[in-house]
């Protein structure tokens, strides 16, 4: 094997080294970026459900609590005759479905907000349910509420696995 042979294999192999050196820095740095995506999300979840902790608070009329299912369903049934009630759950369902909304494009973490407030959001769905199928069936948005009723049949089905 002469000089020039001898310097081209050891080109070949530097050239084959430095690419898999490139496509290795390529594949952590996606690693990396996917990981600072997660880490970002997720700290975005945490501070929006902390400084909207208790929307109920904003309400001018007092909101029972998500698990009392009895006085929900009276709150509810006053609702379908007084604006003011009715408008107090629009706005505190409007605010679990912007939640919703941003868990579905990615924006939250799914799996924080589960950690956080799952079966409280569950009992939400649940409880006001009746109101969110009067509304559907009054011909007002027939998509009201979609994303939260998405949300918890999401974490559903993940529970029952």
């Amino acid at each position: 094997m002469d000089a020039t042979a001898i310097a081209t294999w050891v080109l070949a192999a530097v050239t084959l080294f430095s690419a898999g050196f490139v496509v290795w820095q390529l594949v952590d740095g996606t690693r990396a970026r996917k990981a600072q995506t997660t880490f970002l999300r997720r700290q975005e979840t945490l501070r929006l459900y902390s400084a909207t902790q208790d929307s109920r608070r904003t309400s001018n009329v007092g909101l029972p609590r998500d698990s009392d299912a009895d006085g929900i369903a009276a709150f509810v049934a006053t609702a379908m005759t007084d604006e003011t009630h009715r408008l107090a759950i629009r706005d505190y369902l409007n605010y679990w479905e912007t939640i919703a909304t941003g868990v579905r494009f990615g924006v939250l973490d799914a799996d924080v907000l589960h950690a956080l407030v799952g079966p409280r959001l569950v009992s939400v769905f649940d409880n006001y349910r009746s109101h969110i199928d009067w509304i559907r069936s009054s011909g007002n948005p027939s998509n009201f509420m979609v994303e939260l009723e998405r949300l918890v049949a999401d974490w559903r089905r993940t529970s029952e696995r």
